[in-house]
């Protein structure tokens, strides 16, 4: 018996969502983050009833990269939706918290120098992340293209182009302006901002560089920016790390500044770091792979559905 699935009723499913967003950015409290990291414990029950097929390809995304059983793959899934809830409810209220507050959502380690690069992989504590780091180190430069993404991908889940998903765009980036940053989606702007003294941060693993090269993370083919690299043999690079700890309070680690490759950053900081949090990760490997099918340069290679990626050779 052939199963079909019903229609997803978009519409409501994107009021519903700008709804709630609306609701929890004008009731939680900043000055409280138990109340967020309370509410985190959902986050597995939320999404395996409203992204089922996420959950699906987060766990075997987990097996395929860490190479660890299926138990261990839905405690890490588990972990990953529940942190990844509290990262985004606390998203909400980032531009509301006291910069005399910061300790009680997280702790930091090291600190980045003037003109130097910043890279990190896309984990979800990285709001916070940029947000204490903007407090602690004012003109702060993030790139990353903000708005509506790319039209060859806007058919999928919270990328569809319409119109409440324009005004979900329109709030959180202006919440995002409250924050302090400087945000660029140039990357050519990138060394001018280092050569001015400015601390640069970007997502390595983003798929938004212009160029892409194919590098090997735990032993799969993986397409990674090149312009990160170009600009390691010109400036400093320091790595930052950000995690949640048992207590639900984040971990900011930022690495001294040095001069790494892209092979060897990702097998001397990147892997064993990675290795040591996968639930931190799990989230953005699933949203590549629901992404894969309309992406000329896929997270992982092996995944991707036609033979555009072969260009980046």
């Amino acid at each position: 018996m052939i199963r079909v699935r019903p229609p997803t009723p978009t519409l409501a499913f994107d009021l519903l969502r700008f709804g709630l967003e609306s609701a929890l950015r004008q009731s939680l409290p900043p000055e409280e983050p138990e109340v967020m990291r309370a509410m985190s414990g959902l986050g597995w029950r939320w999404y395996r009833l409203a992204k089922r097929e996420r959950a699906r390809l987060m766990l075997d995304e987990v097996v395929r990269t860490f190479r660890v059983n299926s138990r261990t793959a839905e405690a890490v899934v588990r972990e990953a939706h529940d942190l990844t809830l509290q990262s985004r409810l606390e998203g909400l209220v980032l531009a509301r918290i006291p910069s005399a507050e910061l300790d009680d959502y997280a702790r930091v380690t090291g600190a980045p120098e003037p003109g130097s690069f910043l890279i990190f992989p896309s984990l979800s504590g990285v709001p916070l992340l940029l947000m204490v780091l903007a407090r602690r180190h004012p003109g702060l430069t993030v790139y990353r293209p903000r708005g509506l993404p790319p039209a060859g991908i806007r058919g999928v889940g919270p990328l569809r182009d319409s119109a409440i998903n324009r005004r979900r765009a329109v709030a959180r980036g202006r919440e995002e302006d409250r924050l302090g940053i400087t945000w660029i989606d140039d990357p050519a702007e990138i060394p001018r901002r280092l050569d001015a003294g400015a601390v640069v941060a970007a997502a390595v693993d983003g798929r938004t560089w212009e160029e892409y090269r194919i590098s090997s993370i735990f032993g799969r083919d993986a397409l990674l920016g090149t312009e990160p690299w170009a600009l390691a043999r010109r400036y400093p690079v320091s790595a930052a790390f950000v995690s949640r700890r048992r207590d639900k309070l984040w971990k900011i680690e930022i690495h001294p500044p040095e001069h790494l490759d892209c092979e060897q950053w990702i097998r001397e900081r990147a892997e064993p770091w990675l290795e040591e949090h996968p639930g931190d990760w799990a989230m953005w490997l699933a949203e590549c792979r629901m992404l894969a099918a309309t992406d000329d340069h896929p997270l992982f290679c092996e995944y991707a559905t036609d033979e555009r990626w072969r260009r980046w050779r």
